[in-house]
């Protein structure tokens, strides 16, 4: 496949048949290349044989179209005590420059460990597009015990939009999220009609100063279930932001929490972006994702509160819902 890349002009469109290619992949010019499901839906009973498979890293560092593969391990890989997996980083996928990858399913195993950008799926500088695809373990792969922090998609990168939407995912390591949002700058991130289950945690943006997390932050229809710490979380300080929570349903524990400090802004409705200053206010945003009935305001940095102020009062975290007395 390399090879074909190599020898294509910008726009042509390269055909994969069903196969297995065992090979790392640099897609560097706007080619689509496009496997043998191209187009075809990934269910939960999977799409059935005649896959591309590619057993190696993919990086898209243009805006390419990948479309219709598998991507597992290198087959060279061995398995050690089915966790870590010698003479493989863990990382199927590095999507960049508005790359977009669609229709594709990747195997999990091992994991290049760590927090901050440690993904199966990495979405990188200059922003990119992950759709109707999946992410899942790979036979014998027990990824809670793996490494720490790595999610099934890892979204941090500066300049561009960034968008995970309408994917099925199904692992990460222990204390890592279906979807990781750190690092970035001048960026908008997208998360949208995601089915996730049976990770550590949902959805979580996370930042720690003025270059990290999301510009323009929106998480919208989602259905998040099976996890095991948090289903949404927004820690988002020191940097002005605008987001976006609505209509999505979480089943577990700490199904929302978000962050209340003076910089961040939130979209209630149809009112426009403004810091959450009301127990109202939180009222609204359980209003606004059906399923959701608890609510945690809190504000967090490098773990030490910061006090914020709700309906006058100087607080360091708030409770709303169903679940949980409205108290401050």
């Amino acid at each position: 496949i390399q090879a074909a890349i190599n020898a294509a002009n910008a726009n042509y469109k390269i055909l994969v048949a069903p196969g297995t290619y065992n090979e790392n992949l640099t897609i560097n010019k706007e080619v689509q290349v496009i496997g043998a499901k191209a187009g075809v839906l990934v269910d939960a009973d999977g799409r059935g044989t005649d896959e591309s498979i590619i057993g190696g890293k993919v990086t898209i560092s243009a805006a390419a179209t990948l479309d219709g593969f598998t991507l597992t391990k290198p087959e060279s890989s061995t398995s050690t005590n089915n966790i870590n997996f010698s003479g493989w980083g863990g990382i199927n996928l590095d999507i960049g420059s508005q790359g977009t990858v669609t229709h594709t399913i990747v195997e999990a195993y091992g994991a290049a460990g760590g927090f901050a950008g440690s993904g199966f799926v990495r979405i990188v500088d200059g922003g990119g597009t992950f759709q109707f695809s999946k992410v899942e373990a790979g036979t014998g792969y027990d990824a809670p015990n793996d490494a720490r922090g790595v999610g099934a998609v890892a979204v941090g990168g500066v300049n561009g939009t960034y968008t995970v939407t309408e994917n099925t995912l199904l692992v990460s390591t222990d204390n890592a999220d279906a979807v990781n949002i750190y690092g970035g700058l001048n960026n908008t991130v997208v998360v949208t009609n995601n089915t996730i289950s049976g990770t550590d945690g949902g959805i979580v943006e996370f930042s720690f100063n003025a270059t990290t997390g999301a510009d323009n932050l929106t998480i919208t229809g989602n259905i998040i279930s099976n996890y095991n710490d948090n289903g949404i979380r927004v820690f988002n300080h020191n940097k002005p932001a605008i987001v976006t929570i609505k209509d999505n349903s979480v089943t577990g524990p700490n199904p929302l929490l978000v962050d209340t400090n003076s910089t961040t802004t939130y979209v209630i409705g149809n009112s426009a972006a403004a810091a959450l200053t009301s127990t109202s206010q939180l009222s609204s945003i359980l209003a606004d994702n059906a399923g959701i009935e608890t609510l945690e305001a809190g504000s967090y940095a490098s773990f030490v509160p910061q006090n914020f102020t709700i309906d006058g009062l100087t607080v360091i975290a708030a409770y709303i819902g169903n679940n949980a007395p409205n108290t401050l």
